[in-house]
């Protein structure tokens, strides 16, 4: 699965370059294990905030952001490319105004203490 390629992609020579662009993150910080928690993180707090208006209760977000994820998965635009289909779901949470150009991944990619989940 998505997983998976994101895990041996960044095993490649290049792969964590090659991943940066896809995921349009800062030139700073990339590792396997954390951009698989940033997108965790999208996932997750936007299916917890999945509200029939729009909101701003964690990140800007549309109406019933979980559809628009799902149709950016589904976007034919994104051909069978699995790193622009994630993307385009993750910028749901992540960048639903549309003014971020790039994501810094160095601090934690879950402001909201979700990782804590699983130590519980």
């Amino acid at each position: 699965g998505s997983w998976k390629k994101i895990e041996d992609t960044g095993k490649q020579s290049g792969g964590l370059e090659l991943l940066r662009k896809s995921f349009r993150i800062c030139k700073n910080f990339i590792d396997v294990d954390v951009l698989e928690s940033w997108l965790e993180t999208a996932f997750a707090y936007t299916a917890m905030t999945d509200y029939p208006t729009p909101s701003n209760f964690l990140n800007p977000m549309p109406a019933y952001p979980v559809k628009q994820m799902c149709k950016a998965i589904d976007d034919p635009k994104s051909g069978n490319d699995t790193f622009a289909k994630l993307y385009g779901a993750a910028s749901v949470y992540y960048n639903y105004s549309g003014t971020a150009t790039c994501f810094n991944l160095a601090y934690s990619p879950d402001p909201h203490g979700l990782d804590m989940w699983s130590w519980q």
